[in-house]
C-alpha cells in the first residue's frame, strides 16, 4: 500500500515485459512481409467486419435504432432486450481476439 501515499511503483508495473509466442516473426510482431504490424491488420479487418455488420444486417440496424432512441426502437417492434444482449455479447467478444 506504499504507492497509495505517493511512493514509487514497482518496476514491473511501469515497464512490463510482454510474453511472445514461439515462432512469432519479430518481437514487434510485424506481419510476415514486414510492412505492417499484425495488430494494425487485425484492427483494419475488425473495422471492416463491424462496418458490414452495421450497414447490412438487421442486428446493425437495430444497434443504430436502439442507440438513437430505445423507446422508439421498442415501438418499432424491435426486441430491445434481445438485441441489447446480442450487442453486449459481440462487444465482449471483440477485445478477446489477439
Amino acid at each position: 500500500m506504499f504507492f497509495c501515499w505517493g511512493g514509487p511503483a514497482p518496476r514491473s508495473w511501469t515497464s512490463p515485459s510482454p510474453l511472445y509466442a514461439p515462432g512469432s516473426p519479430t518481437p514487434t510482431r510485424s506481419s510476415p512481409d514486414g510492412w505492417l504490424p499484425v495488430p494494425v491488420l487485425v484492427m483494419i479487418v475488425m473495422g471492416v467486419i463491424t462496418a458490414v455488420i452495421l450497414a447490412r444486417t438487421y442486428v446493425g440496424r437495430a444497434m443504430y435504432a436502439i442507440g438513437g432512441n430505445e423507446e422508439a426502437a421498442r415501438l418499432s417492434h424491435i426486441r430491445v432486450k434481445r438485441q441489447k444482449l446480442i450487442i453486449y455479447a459481440l462487444s465482449g467478444l471483440t477485445p478477446g481476439w489477439r
